[in-house]
């Protein structure tokens, strides 16, 4: 069982070759000389949550072991605790007549970590809690029956957040990353009538782009396409960070039914088949005014954004306005400069008719 070991704290054998530079005592290198060379970790903890990060081709990883779901990890986060792992140093062992309860808090609240290198398992050991007033935290390496106080140089706090087990810690915000020279398409269609004709597609072959109008409808420019802007918008379609990560099942079973603004498609040339995802505006209406009525109108200030691998996240108009261009901004002779910072208004009776509506003021955006 998950730190069972850890009540007896069997003879240590250490099986690294390579000593940290603040002690040559095995029993105190928790740090890893380059975190750099780094590619495998699992945390565990006392309450059955499991946490794998793996780096593959320099892009890390994150997987619950519990139902085994994988995602991006979260590049902060990442940085953070391969700094720590570089970093740590040890202050002094714990004395001999607090050693029980160490021990006995480590066993019991304590967290496992494994770190691997190209060359196998090169640490385990237990992460505690706070010590020394919340200047240091108790660690010790499995096998070993001496705990010791762990600090981070010229940082006071506790470590074992860093070694967090939540998974919104650990799985990246970002709805996609791309390197816009691995871009090979890019296609913004929406949904509303009245809209459908300034849907667009960007295609990119050996670095030359070019634009193309979703729908038939779409009236032929009077102007020339303006590359500029076109490269911008690649440049700009780089990644798309949200606010928050959905994960309550309440709301995750009720998307389908809130109406689709626009759906989203791309494709680079890291990936086997087109990404796409649904953007669906947030409602949000001004409470009763006295009269029976709820407030006419409302802007849209953010969006649920819907994965087709079901993931779903919340994200702000600010944050999301960048890709939400029209097919004519393309063809505009000026750069294309997006100033508002909230979508237009929807007036409140047009929701219902939403799928019909070619009155509907969409959230797009203006531009000068």
């Amino acid at each position: 069982m998950l730190l069972a070991a850890l009540g007896s704290f069997a003879v240590w054998k250490w099986t690294g070759q390579t000593q940290d530079t603040f002690s040559t005592d095995v029993h105190t290198q928790f740090a890893v000389e380059d975190p750099s060379q780094i590619q495998r970790i699992f945390i565990a903890d006392r309450n059955q949550k499991q946490v794998l990060l793996e780096k593959k081709d320099g892009v890390w990883f994150y997987t619950n072991k519990v139902n085994n779901k994988t995602y991006l990890a979260n590049p902060t986060t990442i940085h953070i605790l391969l700094e720590t792992m570089g970093k740590i140093r040890t202050r002094m062992p714990v004395g001999k007549a607090a050693i029980e309860n160490v021990v006995k808090n480590l066993a019991t609240q304590g967290k496992k970590i494994e770190i691997y290198t190209n060359s196998g398992l090169a640490r385990t050991y237990y992460v505690g809690g706070s010590a020394e007033r919340g200047e240091g935290t108790h660690m010790i390496m499995e096998g070993a029956d001496q705990p010791y106080i762990v600090y981070y140089p010229n940082w006071v706090g506790t470590l074992d957040t860093r070694y967090t087990t939540d998974e919104k810690a650990w799985r990246d915000r970002a709805i996609f990353r791309v390197e816009p020279k691995t871009l090979e398409f890019v296609q913004v269609q929406y949904h509303a009538p009245s809209q459908q004709q300034v849907s667009f597609r960007i295609n990119q072959k050996d670095g030359q782009l070019d634009l193309q109008a979703v729908n038939p409808q779409t009236p032929t420019p009077t102007t020339a396409l303006n590359q500029n802007n076109i490269a911008i918008y690649v440049e700009d379609f780089n990644s798309l960070i949200a606010e928050n990560i959905i994960d309550q099942q309440q709301v995750l079973d009720s998307i389908e039914l809130m109406p689709v603004f626009a759906t989203v498609q791309y494709k680079t040339s890291l990936h086997d088949k087109p990404q796409s995802f649904n953007v669906r505006p947030v409602f949000n209406f001004d409470a009763d005014r006295g009269d029976g009525e709820v407030g006419a109108r409302q802007k849209i200030q953010r969006y649920i954004i819907d994965r087709d691998n079901g993931e779903a996240y919340l994200i702000q108009h600010l944050a999301a306005r960048k890709i939400f261009w029209n097919y004519d901004y393309f063809f505009q002779t000026a750069q294309v400069v997006l100033k508002e910072d909230e979508a237009m208004f929807i007036p409140k009776g047009d929701i219902k008719h939403f799928s019909d509506s070619n009155k509907l003021a969409f959230p797009f955006i203006r531009n000068k």
